[in-house]
């Protein structure tokens, strides 16, 4: 058995993992929810003339899709580096906050958490 060291494992996985593409998923549909419910509709951002609802799949190929292509040169999600899937992340979080427009944090397995528990009306306040 060939021995791997813990820096060969993390430089050979540096395409993004399968929770990465989970998350970013969620995220689309966060943004989509987050936009749609402060009445964000596509006209606001994009197209002035249209009033259209956003959707995990709108998000994916209006926003983040073409911000990927500029900032990777890919055109494919499935073939994004991790550090590239912050980077895009991180760009629209400042081109949205320069236009005042809100923007969900990328989820994670304790927002997800927390997400869930308040969805079942699970009280986190320490009870003493």
């Amino acid at each position: 058995m060939k021995e791997i060291s813990l820096a060969q494992l993390f430089s050979e996985q540096s395409i993004r993992t399968s929770q990465q593409n989970k998350a970013m998923h969620v995220l689309f549909d966060l943004m989509a929810n987050h936009w749609n419910d402060a009445g964000y509709d596509m006209r606001v951002i994009l197209k002035p003339e249209v009033p259209i609802s956003w959707s995990t799949h709108t998000v994916k190929n209006e926003i983040w899709r073409p911000v990927q292509r500029i900032l990777t040169g890919k055109e494919s999600t499935t073939n994004l580096e991790r550090k590239e899937i912050d980077a895009v992340y991180n760009e629209l979080v400042r081109m949205f906050g320069e236009r005042s427009i809100p923007m969900p944090d990328f989820p994670s397995i304790v927002s997800q958490m927390l997400m869930n528990q308040n969805e079942f009306g699970v009280d986190n306040k320490n009870k003493a």
